[in-house]
């Protein structure tokens, strides 16, 4: 294939296919990383396993539950929700991807998913949970709880929900702040 003779080259090592390479040492280090990290997610497995056995019919029942949340509307169909967008300044949201999380959250709402909440509307200002049935009375502190984290931490790579929505760099027109206290 090559016309040159093994050797070095400009820097470029040629050898023949069939010729052992001694490994280095920064690729015994990553091979030896590569092994721990395996019988470590081997040694959690089997702790979560551990921990299921040790589970009550009670606790099972609660886990059967758990609600399963189907997010593929809100992720980009040409990216898989894996476009990343290191400068934060460049992740602003669009209308059409707010739209995205409205149409979203009202199909929860308005469907079988059930959104209970705290609420200061007890007696003397207590707070109380709160069964949302209409899509009007759901606030940000709702939308990141059942919509924003859960879509986003799933994720293999920790993500924002602009980079899980968009196939490129989103820099704002207008710059709105927000108080979470």
């Amino acid at each position: 294939m090559f016309s040159e003779p093994p050797g070095e080259y400009s820097g470029v090592t040629i050898r023949p296919v069939n010729q052992e390479v001694a490994p280095s040492a920064e690729s015994e280090r990553l091979l030896l990383q590569a092994k721990v990290a395996q019988q470590e997610a081997a040694l959690n497995r089997s702790r979560k396993l551990a921990e299921i056995e040790r589970l009550s019919e009670q606790d099972l029942t609660t886990i059967a539950q758990i609600e399963i949340v189907d997010f593929t509307d809100l992720i980009n169909e040409f990216e898989k929700g894996d476009f990343v967008i290191p400068d934060t300044a460049r992740r602003a949201i669009m209308l059409e991807q707010l739209d995205k999380v409205v149409a979203h959250m009202t199909r929860r709402v308005l469907g079988r998913h059930k959104w209970n909440v705290k609420r200061f509307w007890g007696e003397g200002g207590s707070m109380v949970t709160h069964q949302i049935v209409n899509p009007t009375e759901v606030n940000l502190y709702d939308l990141n709880a059942y919509v924003i984290l859960p879509s986003t931490t799933e994720r293999p790579v920790q993500t924002s929900m602009v980079e899980l929505m968009s196939d490129e760099q989103q820099p704002p027109d207008y710059f709105v702040s927000h108080y979470w206290g």
